[in-house]
């Protein structure tokens, strides 16, 4: 009897310690799944805060590519305007056109500039020779050019002030201040491409949508930066102290894109006139076919 009366003591702190174990396990349990909700909520509000932000970004980029296009057409269509003028009627336009393929543009550097002209089949002398014939501007066709993008009347009488002289009523006017109107448009072709390498900052570095812009800039982004290869170059003489590196950057992705949109048109044109051709050869078997086959004679049913 006393060695069962010792054992029950034992057996009941067992049973205790049993039972404070299930409820420590229970708590234990209890807990990790509770930790296990908190994270998966944790998880689904990082989750979501996560897509809101890339939304508010995403949203954020368009509206900048919004206001750049506002830009784009504002200054900067109005600038090269005068610009694009000025070069045309000067012929340098068409020269460098011809002299410059568009799809060898990388660099804008001197160098690569002079190596074009070599590929051409210029000599040294003859490069030097083209080289002083690409920046030579005719002052009348620079003073039209800024007559036409005069905004006022005043205006229009101000620059006939600064570079007309009409001593003689009779005779023609003459340019005057030849300097400065040279000088004035170099500061023109500065300012733009300052302000075309803003606009390419913004896109290189995410500030704004470059693809939505590409829809209905690259065009005259693309000609732009073509007409005025030579003066970038003339910047670029030096490797180490490179201008419009921005510029030159959105030059080269959205000519290639064009490229390479153009070669998909080209192999989507392909592929369906094969298979229009493909139709018109069955077309033409069955038309074939059809006259080579004997007509049926029906002949009706006996009178009874």
């Amino acid at each position: 009897m006393s060695s069962g009366s010792n054992a029950q003591p034992a057996v009941d702190f067992a049973l205790t310690e049993l039972r404070l174990a299930q409820a420590a396990l229970g708590v234990d349990i209890a807990q990790a799944i509770l930790n296990l909700v908190l994270l998966i909520v944790t998880g689904v509000s990082v989750y979501y805060a996560f897509r809101a932000y890339r939304h508010q970004k995403e949203r954020a980029k368009k509206d900048a590519a919004c206001e750049l296009a506002r830009y784009y057409a504002h200054d900067i269509i109005h600038r090269s305007t005068f610009l694009s003028y000025t070069i045309t009627q000067c012929g340098i336009a068409q020269k460098i056109k011809d002299l410059f393929a568009l799809e060898k543009l990388k660099d804008f550097s001197l160098s690569e500039r002079n190596r074009l002209l070599q590929e051409n089949g210029l000599s040294p002398s003859q490069v030097e020779e083209v080289s002083k014939e690409l920046v030579m501007l005719d002052p009348w066709v620079i003073y039209d050019g800024m007559i036409r993008n005069a905004k006022s009347e005043e205006e229009r009488n101000t620059l006939a002030a600064e570079y007309l002289e009409t001593s003689d009523i009779k005779a023609k006017p003459k340019i005057k201040n030849r300097d400065l109107l040279l000088r004035t448009f170099v500061g023109e072709v500065n300012m733009l491409l300052n302000d075309l390498e803003w606009f390419a900052m913004s896109c290189q570095y995410g500030l704004a949508d470059e693809e939505m812009l590409y829809q209905s800039l690259h065009s005259t982004f693309l000609s732009q930066i073509w007409m005025l290869y030579n003066h970038i170059c003339l910047a670029n003489y030096s490797s180490e102290d490179k201008l419009f590196t921005n510029v030159i950057w959105l030059f080269n992705l959205w000519r290639d894109r064009l490229k390479n949109l153009q070669g998909e048109n080209q192999e989507e044109a392909k592929r369906i006139s094969q298979e229009i051709e493909h139709k018109e050869l069955e077309l033409a078997e069955a038309r074939k076919k059809a006259q080579q086959m004997e007509p049926k004679i029906h002949i009706g049913k006996q009178l009874k």
